[in-house]
């Protein structure tokens, strides 16, 4: 992976919040087997996965790290909403670009512990990122950035609709996630009228997440990994990386730039609970499959890589 120091042309660099590549995290943990995590947990010199996978957010946030910002995203232009690598990511510039550079890194045995480490915890966040249909979108708005908006009305709890003024972005980073937590906590009876605590409690969601893959969603959990089967060859990855990045420009441009009507959100608009009801299934079954990609290339790259020398400390 070339490090170039550049600097961020593309504007702000966001990405799901703390809850929702916590969830990616813990959902690929559940999915390794007790191998692979031994290996991952050495190669991570014994931070966890979910520890490790918002290392990112705060590494380009450092003057060390900044030239990495572009890499959390994809911009295309205008409203194409499509993946197209050789004009929305010439020379691998972008977070496609970045997870197949730095997933080599992993699959090289011959890479130090400490190039691996760094390796991994791009690659646990960058397929993350790729996942957040924001993430794959407009350059024109960066992403919904520019998109200005009061704070959203999800909840049919009023403690939950009080906030700062934000962005479209971030309420796909933040909001919609933290809003299914909560709901998904309080499972079929709402807290109405009782305290809101200030943690969200990610686990009861990627558990819920987990619950459906195991059950339900089985056979959508076996498509989603399939996608990208094979990681160790890159022409393999790039195919399935090229899919998964259409995927969530196709949902961007669905849900999240639009309402179910078709007309745009705008400047200005207020997001209520229809449209919650709508983009929260979109979350949810983006951090699912962003779960169980992550498990697959993480498998391929450590299981046939070093289980048998790994020293596990």
């Amino acid at each position: 992976m070339r490090l170039l120091l550049l600097p961020c042309l593309f504007g702000t660099a966001a990405a799901w919040g703390v809850d929702g590549h916590t969830i990616v995290a813990h959902i690929a943990d559940h999915y390794l087997s007790p191998e692979v995590s031994a290996v991952l947990h050495s190669d991570l010199f014994n931070i966890s996965l979910n520890n490790a996978s918002d290392w990112c957010d705060n590494f380009d946030h450092e003057d060390e790290g900044r030239w990495s910002a572009p890499l959390h995203f994809i911009n295309y232009p205008g409203h194409s909403c499509t993946f197209d690598w050789a004009t929305d990511c010439k020379d691998d510039w972008c977070n496609a670009g970045a997870i197949v550079n730095y997933s080599k890194q992993i699959f090289d045995p011959s890479k130090t512990k400490d190039e691996r480490f760094v390796a991994l915890k791009f690659v646990i966040h960058m397929l993350g990122d790729i996942h957040q249909p924001l993430h794959v979108s407009s350059g024109d708005d960066r992403g919904g950035n520019a998109i200005t908006i009061p704070f959203p009305r999800f909840s049919n709890i009023e403690a939950n609709n009080t906030g700062r003024d934000t962005n479209l972005h971030a309420v796909w980073d933040d909001n919609l996630v933290v809003n299914s937590i909560y709901e998904t906590e309080d499972n079929k009876t709402l807290r109405s009228g009782k305290w809101v605590p200030h943690y969200h409690d990610y686990l009861v969601l990627a558990s819920a997440l987990e619950k459906r893959m195991d059950g339900e969603w089985a056979a959508n959990k076996t498509a989603w990994q399939a996608t990208v089967a094979g990681a160790r060859d890159e022409a393999t990855l790039r195919k399935g990386l090229a899919i998964v990045a259409k995927e969530s420009a196709a949902a961007g441009c669905k849900y999240a730039y639009n309402y179910a009507n078709g007309s745009p959100v705008k400047q200005g608009d207020t997001l209520n609970r229809d449209y919650f009801l709508r983009a929260s299934p979109v979350i949810e079954e983006q951090l699912a499959k962003g779960g169980v990609r992550l498990a697959t290339i993480l498998t391929e790259a450590l299981a046939q890589s070093r289980m048998a020398s790994a020293v596990i400390v």
